[in-house]
């Protein structure tokens, strides 16, 4: 079991524009549809592009922050599949699962399962948790 970090967004998320309705509403009127199809339509250099500078141009209009939000999904990195990843996130952070069952994963879930017998069976015993037992197994 490990954790890894990592701040290249790219490789696990893909940024996705949308459109803040409340801000844009008001001052954009009957434009609101186009400008709202263009912002959905932003490739991600457009969208980089937006988050260094602030700025952007959609449908003739000039949109600054606040007028858009920018919102991550996550993407399945390459190499890795589907089945076996899962990810969830605030758009901000993004926590990634590796799902796939190795062997280590099988031995501790054999353990525990071990453990747990072994208490049920000294708690139907009327055993105290200080009693000591003796267990034997075979493989």
């Amino acid at each position: 079991r490990k954790i890894t970090s990592s701040t290249d967004v790219d490789k696990y998320a893909r940024a996705k524009a949308e459109p803040e309705w409340s801000a844009l509403g008001r001052r954009l009127g009957k434009s609101m549809g186009q400008v709202a199809k263009g912002i959905k339509d932003l490739d991600p250099a457009a969208i980089r592009a937006f988050q260094e500078t602030g700025e952007i141009t959609v449908a003739g209009n000039v949109l600054k922050e606040g007028d858009l939000k920018i919102v991550r999904e996550f993407q399945v990195p390459e190499g890795f599949n589907p089945d076996d990843i899962d990810a969830d996130g605030d758009g901000e952070v993004l926590v990634m699962m590796d799902l796939t069952v190795d062997e280590e994963i099988l031995l501790a879930k054999t353990a525990r399962e071990v453990v747990n017998r072994i208490q049920k069976l000294r708690k139907s015993a009327g055993l105290e948790p200080s009693d000591k037992v003796e267990f034997y197994y075979a493989i």
